[in-house]
C-alpha cells in the first residue's frame, strides 16, 4: 500500500468512526428519551394513587378473608397521550437499529458461530437474520404496545390482587420487597410505619441512612410511593448489613431495561450518571486502535445495543431480543436492591482470620475414623504456581469433605526443603541457603492461605531443620547396621573445571556443564547405595494390592523394577598357554533359554573382569580402553543406535556349554557392568538388538545366522530376518527339537542343572539406590571415616550431625563440606583417634520417603514417630501428587516403608487389603496446568502477550503482522510466556471462583487448559447461589420450616425433594469415590437452576426450598469453603455451628429418591405412538404394564381396536420397563 493509498485508507477509517459515534449519540438520545417517557407515566400513576382513610384490617389478612382495598385514579387520556408518544419514539429508534455492512458482517460472524458451537448454554449476544429487520421493528412495536396495554390494565385490576394474603405486613414486606420480580403494589401507609420502626432502630447502632424528602400527595398524609419504596429499601440494607456509611447498596428504579447494567441510563442527560457514559465513551475512543478502529468501536456500540447486549455480569440476565417479553413483564414501577458486588476477597479475608480463631480451641478427636489426606509437600521456591493451586484445591476439598463426614481428618503440611536450586541461589545471590529457604517458606505459606486451604499447620515440619534431619540420619543409621546402606565406587558427572559432581539435569544434551560449560567426564568415585534391590520382589508383588493406584503408575512402576525370569548359563572362556590351567567361567543370563541353541557370539561390558591385560593382547586392549571413554560420552546422551552396535572383537573364544561350539567374545557398548553379570550372549535371529550388532561387526554371514525357533504354524517364513516370538524349536537343537517354547525352556534348564552348566534364575532392571551428593545443601551423610577402623557409623546419641553454617558457596572443588575443616575434623567413635566426617549429603528423596510418617507423630524427639501413633493414622487414606513422581519417589517411599514395617517401627491398627506394609492406599494423580501459547505463524517464536492484540479473544492478531498467531495450550513456561500468577488471578477474581473453576475446568487426572476469562461463569454461578441464600435469609422464621413430610408435598414439591437427594448421592460418591469434581459442579448448577425456578413464595414449598438451599451451600463448602462458610451465617443468622465445616454432610433419603410414577413409552413396531403414567412400583411387572397399556384410551385406539385379524407377535420391555414395544405379525397392522 503506498503512501496516497494509505491516507485514502486511514480517512475512509476515520469517517466511518465519526459516523459510528453519531450513531451511538442519537441512540443514548433516543434510549434517555424513551425511559423519561416511561417514567413520566409511572410517576403519573403513582401520584395519582389515594387511598382512602381506612387502613387495611391485619385480622382480616390473617384469616384470609376479602378485602375491599382503595383503587388508584389515574387519567385515562394522560396514558393514552403517552403511549403515542412512547410509539414515535420507537419508530425513530427503530431507524437507528438498521445495520451498516460491517454490522451485517459482524452478525453473520456471530451466527456462524454460535451455529458451529450448537452445545453452548447460551448464545453469544443474539440469533437472528439480519435480513430480516422490518419484521424486527414490527415486533418492537407490538412489544411497546403490549406494554402500554399492560401498564393501562395493571391499574385498571382489582387492588385486592396486589395483596398476598399472609400473617402479617412485617412478613410481607421483607419476603417480597428487596427481591421483585413482579410488580406489586403495597399500603403506604404500613411502609411508612416499618420505615420509622427500624429507622429508630439504624440510629441505635450508628448507621448512616439518608432519607428522601417525601412528596405528599393532596391530602398531606402519606409519602408518594416511589419515595417510601427508595427510603424502605435503604434503611433495610443498612441494618442487614450493619452499613455505618450507607454505602454498601444502590437504589435504582429500571424502566427500559430492567437490569443492573442498564443502570446508567436515566432520565436526563443532565445526570451524573449520563455524564458518567460521555466519559466513558471518550476513554473508549482513546483506546481505539488507529488502524482498525471497527472492532473496537463495534464492541463499545453493542454495550448500548439492546439486540446484542451481552448477558449482566451481575444477574447474568440475557438481554436479547429473545428476553424482550420477559424484560417486558410488566416494565413499571420495578425496584431492585442491588448489592454493588457480592465481595469475594472481603468474604476470603474475614473467614480466613475466622479460621485462625477457631484452630486455637480444643477438638474433640475421640471415637472418631482417622482419615489421612496428604498432598505432596512442594520444594520452597518461593512461589506457588498453578500446578500447586490445583493440588492443594483436590486434596482441601477432600479433606473438607471428610470433616463433614464427622472423621478425623489429618491434613498436613510441610517444605522439601533441601536441594540445588537453594544452594545455586546462594551461589548466584550471594546469599545463605538458610536464609534463602525460610524466606520463602514464608511467602508460600501466605499464599497457601490465600487459595483458603486447610492445613494442619501444628504438624509443619521442614527438611532442612535439624530436628527433622535427625531422624533421616537415624533412618539412616538403621539401614546401615540392617546391611541396606553400603559404600561402592560408581560413575558420575564431573566437571573437570569447577572439579565438582554433577546432577544430571546439570548436564545439557551435548554433555556440558550448565555452569562452566566443560565438557562432562565420568569418574568413578566411592558413593553411598541403599539397597532397594534386597526388596524388588515385594515390590513388584505389592502393586497387585493397590487397587485403589493408577494403573498407568503401577505399570510404570513394573517396568522400572524390570523383573526378567530366565536361566544363567556357563561358558568356559578359552583362555592362551598362560592360564590354560585356569578356569574362566563368563555367566550370561537369558529370558529366553529356549533360543540356548542360536548364540553366534558373547559380549561383554568394557569393565567385565575379563578386560585385561593379562587376557587381551595389548591392541585389543588398547581399542576397549577408547571405546569405554567413547562411552562416556554415549552415557551423557548420544545416539542410542549408534551406540548399540559399537563393538570390539577381543580375540578370545568360549565353548558353548550344550553343543561344545566354539563362540567369540566381544566386548559391546550395549552391556553395562550394574545389570546382571555384565555378559550377555548374542542371538541374531531371535533379537533385533543382536542382530543389528552381528551385521555391524561382521560377526558371522547372514547364512551361517540359525535360526532355532519358528512359528507355530508349519511354514517358517525365510524372508523374516529376526523372530521374537515364542515357537517351535528347530532340528538345529537336537534333542528338543519340535518342542513349543514354553516347554523347551523348562526342559533345557532342568538339564542345565543337572548337568552344571545352568540354573533358572530372576533379574530385576531395579538398581541399588545411589544416594550420595557432593553438595551442601542436604543430610549430612551419619558416617566418620578412621584410618584405623574404617567406615563407622556416628553413635545415634550424637545426632543430629548438623550442617556448618559457615561456610562459602562457590559452586566448585566438589563437595563444599569437606573445606570446613572444624566440621571435617572429629573423632572416631571406636578408637578414639582422629578421624573425618563424610562430606557427602543425602539425596533429597531420602527426606521425602518417610515424611508422612513424622507428620504422625512431628513433636516426637525420642524417636521419628511412636509406634501407637503411625500404627493409628498409616497407611495415608489419599495421596495426591503429579504423575511425574510415579517411579523414584512413589518407589523410594514404599521401599523406607516396607523396611521400617519389617523393622517393626509400626504396626497399622486399620484393616488394610491393600497390605500393611504400603504407605498410600489410594494414589489420586492430577493432570498438569496448561495455558494458552501464541506464536508467530512465519517464524514459529513465542509471542509475549503484549505483542498479541486480544480485543477480540476469539480472533487474537499479532501485532507486528496483523496475522492470526498460532494458537495451542502447553506447559507453563517463561520461555512461552504463558505463565499464570496464581495471585494474580486470585486479586482479580477471588479464590473460592478460582477453585471451582479448577475443579470444574478438567477432571481431575486430565490436562486442565487454563483460562482466566471462564472464572466469570463461576462467578455468575456463586452470584445466582447468592440470591438464593438471601432469598432465604429474609424468611421469618417458622418452627416448620424444615419438617420434610413427603405425604403433604405436591408432585413440584416432590419432583424438587427428588432432585436434592439425587444430587446428594452424586456429590457423597464423587467427594468420597471417584473425584469427579468436574461433574459434582454440573449437578450443583443444575440443583441451583431447579431451585431458582420454582422461587416458592410465603406459603408453598418453603420446607423443600429451604432444604434444598442449605444443602446445596453445604455441598458447594468443600470446594468454595468462604462462600459456604459466609452463606451458612447468613443462612443461620449467625446461630448455630461456628462453621460449617462442624455441619453434617446431608444424608439420602432413599424414599426421596424413588420416582412415584414415571412415563412409559409404547412403541408399535418399533414407532413411538403414545406414553402414559405408570406407578413406579409396577415397572418391574411386565403382565401389569401391559394390562395398564391395553386398558387406556390410547391403549384402546393403537392395540385392541387394530388387533382384528392380526396378533401380537411379542411384547418387548425395555430401558427398566419404561419402553414397551408391540410387535404386530408382518407388521401389516393399521397405522
Amino acid at each position: 500500500m503506498n503512501a496516497k493509498e494509505k491516507k485514502e485508507f486511514e480517512l475512509k477509517k476515520s469517517m466511518e468512526m465519526k459516523a459510528k459515534i453519531e450513531k451511538l449519540d442519537n441512540m443514548i438520545k433516543m434510549i434517555n428519551e424513551i425511559t423519561a417517557t416511561f417514567n413520566n407515566i409511572c410517576d403519573h400513576l403513582s401520584e395519582t394513587w389515594k387511598p382512602q382513610e381506612q387502613e387495611v384490617s391485619r385480622m382480616n389478612l390473617a384469616k384470609n378473608e376479602e378485602t375491599t382495598l382503595p383503587l388508584p385514579t389515574y387519567d385515562p387520556d394522560y396514558i393514552e397521550k403517552m403511549n403515542d408518544k412512547i410509539m414515535n419514539k420507537m419508530e425513530e429508534f427503530s431507524q437507528l437499529l438498521k445495520l451498516s455492512s460491517v454490522d451485517l458482517e459482524h452478525a453473520q460472524k456471530v451466527e456462524e458461530e454460535w451455529n458451529a458451537n450448537q452445545n453452548n448454554q447460551k448464545k453469544p449476544y443474539i440469533k437472528y437474520n439480519p435480513k430480516d429487520e422490518e419484521k424486527i421493528i414490527v415486533d418492537l412495536k407490538e412489544v411497546m404496545q403490549k406494554t402500554s396495554q399492560q401498564v393501562t390494565n395493571t391499574f385498571s385490576k382489582d387492588y385486592k390482587t396486589y395483596f398476598k394474603k399472609c400473617k402479617n405486613e412485617e412478613q410481607r414486606i421483607i419476603t417480597e420487597l428487596p427481591f421483585l420480580n413482579r410488580t406489586k403494589l403495597y399500603d403506604a401507609r404500613q411502609i411508612d410505619r416499618t420505615i420509622d420502626n427500624w429507622l429508630a432502630e439504624a440510629k441505635q447502632k450508628s448507621c448512616k441512612v439518608e432519607i428522601d424528602k417525601t412528596d405528599s400527595d393532596n391530602s398531606g398524609r402519606v409519602s408518594t410511593f416511589t419515595v417510601l419504596v427508595n427510603n424502605f429499601l435503604k434503611v433495610y440494607i443498612s441494618l442487614k448489613y450493619n452499613d455505618i456509611d450507607g454505602s454498601s447498596l444502590t437504589i435504582s428504579r429500571i424502566a427500559f431495561f430492567g437490569c443492573h447494567e442498564k443502570k446508567a441510563i436515566l432520565e436526563t442527560s443532565d445526570s451524573l450518571e449520563y455524564q458518567r457514559i460521555t466519559q466513558l465513551a471518550t476513554a473508549k475512543l482513546n483506546e481505539l486502535d488507529p488502524i482498525n478502529p471497527i472492532p473496537d468501536l463495534l464492541d463499545w456500540i453493542y454495550s448500548y445495543h439492546d439486540l446484542t447486549s451481552k448477558p449482566c455480569k451481575i444477574c447474568d440476565r440475557l438481554l436479547n431480543y429473545d428476553s424482550f417479553n420477559y424484560k417486558y413483564l410488566p416494565p413499571i414501577l420495578r425496584f431492585y436492591s442491588e448489592q454493588k458486588n457480592l465481595d469475594l476477597l472481603a468474604i476470603e479475608r474475614k473467614w480466613r482470620e475466622r479460621w485462625k480463631q477457631l484452630k486455637n480451641r480444643p477438638k474433640n478427636q475421640e471415637n472418631k475414623q482417622k482419615f489421612y489426606i496428604l498432598a505432596m509437600f512442594p520444594y520452597p521456591s518461593g512461589m506457588l504456581h498453578m500446578g500447586h493451586v490445583r493440588v492443594y484445591t483436590i486434596s482441601d476439598t477432600i479433606s473438607r469433605f471428610r470433616k463433614m463426614l464427622g472423621h478425623e481428618v489429618i491434613h498436613p503440611m510441610g517444605w522439601d526443603a533441601f536441594g540445588l536450586p537453594a544452594e545455586n541461589a546462594a551461589i548466584e545471590h550471594g546469599i545463605h541457603p538458610v536464609d534463602w529457604t525460610v524466606s520463602n517458606i514464608k511467602a508460600m505459606k501466605m499464599q497457601m492461605e490465600k487459595i483458603l486451604t486447610d492445613f494442619d499447620w501444628d504438624r509443619e515440619l521442614s527438611t532442612c531443620n535439624s530436628d527433622y534431619y535427625k531422624w533421616t540420619q537415624y533412618l539412616f543409621l538403621k539401614l546401615y547396621k540392617n546391611g541396606l546402606a553400603y559404600q561402592k565406587e560408581a560413575v558420575v558427572n564431573w566437571d573437570p573445571i569447577d572439579q565438582t559432581v554433577l546432577a544430571n539435569e546439570q548436564v545439557d544434551g551435548e554433555g556440558r556443564s550448565w555452569r562452566s560449560g566443560a565438557k562432562v567426564e565420568l569418574r568413578k568415585l566411592k558413593q553411598w547405595f541403599f539397597k532397594i534391590t534386597d526388596f524388588a520382589e515385594p515390590l513388584l508383588k505389592d502393586l497387585d494390592k493397590l487397587n485403589e493406584w493408577p494403573d498407568r503408575v503401577k505399570q510404570m512402576q513394573r517396568y522400572w523394577i524390570g523383573k526378567s525370569e530366565g536361566a544363567e548359563f556357563d561358558f568356559i572362556v578359552n583362555l592362551n598357554r598362560k592360564y590354560r590351567e585356569t578356569t574362566f567361567l563368563i555367566k550370561v543370563f537369558t529370558s529366553r533359554p529356549d533360543t540356548i541353541f542360536g548364540v553366534r557370539y558373547l559380549a561383554i561390558s568394557t569393565d567385565h573382569a575379563l578386560v585385561s591385560k593379562d587376557f587381551l593382547q595389548s591392541d585389543v586392549y588398547s581399542k576397549v580402553l577408547k571405546l569405554a571413554e567413547e562411552m562416556k560420552q554415549y552415557l551423557i546422551g548420544a545416539n542410542e543406535k549408534k551406540k548399540s552396535t559399537k563393538g570390539i572383537n577381543t580375540g578370545l573364544y568360549a565353548t558353548h556349554p550344550i553343543t561344545g561350539a566354539t563362540i567369540p567374545i566381544y566386548v559391546a557398548s550395549y552391556v553395562v557392568s550394574d545389570y546382571g553379570t555384565g555378559a550377555v550372549m548374542g542371538v541374531p535371529a531371535h533379537d533385533q538388538r543382536d542382530w543389528n550388532f552381528t551385521k555391524a561387526n561382521r560377526i558371522v554371514d547372514e547364512k551361517d545366522i540359525r535360526r532355532v525357533v519358528k512359528p507355530y504354524s508349519a511354514k517358517f517364513i525365510e524372508e523374516c530376518e529376526v523372530y521374537t516370538s515364542y515357537g517351535i524349536l528347530t532340528s538345529d537343537c537336537g534333542q528338543y527339537a519340535g518342542m513349543s517354547s514354553e516347554n523347551a525352556i523348562n526342559a533345557i534348564v532342568n538339564d542345565a542343572e543337572k548337568r552344571g552348566y545352568g540354573r533358572s534364575a530372576v533379574q530385576y532392571r531395579l538398581r541399588d539406590w545411589l544416594i550420595s551428593r557432593q553438595r551442601y545443601w542436604g543430610a549430612p551423610i551419619p558416617m566418620i571415616h578412621c584410618s584405623r577402623c574404617n567406615v563407622v557409623p556416628v553413635p545415634e546419641s550424637e545426632l543430629p550431625v548438623i550442617l556448618p553454617t559457615n561456610i562459602s558457596l562457590t559452586g566448585r572443588g566438589g563437595s563444599p563440606l569437606k573445606y570446613v575443616k572444624d566440621w571435617l575434623n572429629t573423632k572416631c567413635p571406636k578408637c578414639h583417634g582422629p578421624a573425618e566426617r563424610d562430606t557427602d549429603t543425602m539425596d533429597t528423596f531420602v527426606d521425602s520417603s518417610w515424611y508422612f510418617m513424622r507428620y504422625t507423630d512431628p513433636n516426637n524427639i525420642l524417636l521419628p514417630f511412636s509406634h501407637d501413633k503411625a500404627s493409628k493414622y498409616l497407611p495415608i487414606d489419599v495421596y495426591v501428587g503429579g504423575v511425574e513422581h510415579a517411579i523414584l519417589h512413589l518407589l523410594y517411599s514404599r521401599f523406607f516403608t516396607k523396611f521400617l514395617y519389617k523393622l517393626g517401627m509400626y504396626k497399622p491398627i486399620h484393616n488394610n487389603t491393600q497390605g500393611r506394609d504400603e504407605p498410600f492406599r489410594q494414589l489420586v494423580t492430577q493432570g498438569m496446568v496448561h495455558a494458552k501459547t501464541f506464536k508467530d505463524p512465519l517464524t514459529g517464536r513465542f509471542l509475549k502477550p503484549e505483542e498479541v492484540d486480544l480485543s477480540n479473544p476469539n480472533e487474537p492478531i499479532q501485532k507486528s503482522t496483523r496475522l492470526a498467531p498460532e494458537i495451542s495450550f502447553e506447559k507453563m513456561s517463561k520461555s512461552k510466556y504463558n505463565g499464570i500468577d496464581p495471585e494474580i488471578t486470585i486479586e482479580k477474581y477471588g479464590a473460592d471462583a478460582t477453585r471451582l473453576h479448577m475443579l470444574y475446568k478438567a477432571p481431575v487426572s486430565e490436562i486442565l487448559e487454563w483460562e482466566d476469562s471462564s472464572i466469570v461463569g463461576m462467578q455468575r454461578w456463586i452470584l445466582r447461589v447468592w440470591r438464593l441464600v438471601e432469598s432465604i435469609a429474609n424468611f421469618p422464621r417458622q418452627s416448620d420450616d424444615l419438617i420434610l413430610n413427603m405425604s403433604m408435598m405436591s408432585n413440584e414439591e416432590k419432583e424438587t425433594y427428588r432432585l436434592i437427594n439425587f444430587t446428594i448421592k452424586e456429590l457423597t460418591t464423587i467427594f468420597y469415590d471417584t473425584y469427579s469434581f468436574n461433574t459434582a459442579v454440573s449437578y450443583l448448577i443444575k440443583l441451583t437452576n431447579h431451585l431458582t425456578s420454582i422461587s416458592p413464595n410465603v406459603n408453598m414449598s418453603r420446607p423443600v426450598y429451604i432444604y434444598g438451599v442449605k444443602c446445596l451451600v453445604k455441598m458447594m463448602a468443600p470446594m468454595a469453603p468462604s462462600l459456604g462458610e459466609e452463606f451458612w451465617e447468613v443462612l443461620n443468622k449467625g446461630r448455630g455451628t461456628r462453621t460449617i465445616f462442624e455441619e453434617s454432610w446431608p444424608k439420602v433419603d432413599n424414599k426421596g429418591l424413588s420416582v412415584e410414577e414415571v412415563t412409559c413409552v409404547v412403541q408399535i413396531n418399533g414407532k413411538m405412538r403414545f406414553s402414559l403414567q405408570v406407578p413406579s412400583s409396577i415397572l418391574k411387572d411386565n403382565l401389569m404394564v401391559e394390562m395398564l397399556i391395553r386398558k387406556s384410551n390410547n391403549g384402546q385406539k393403537w392395540i385392541e381396536e387394530n388387533q382384528t385379524g392380526k396378533k401380537i407377535k411379542r411384547v418387548i420391555h425395555a430401558n427398566g420397563g419404561k419402553i414397551v414395544n408391540f410387535v404386530f405379525e408382518n407388521n401389516q397392522r393399521k397405522e
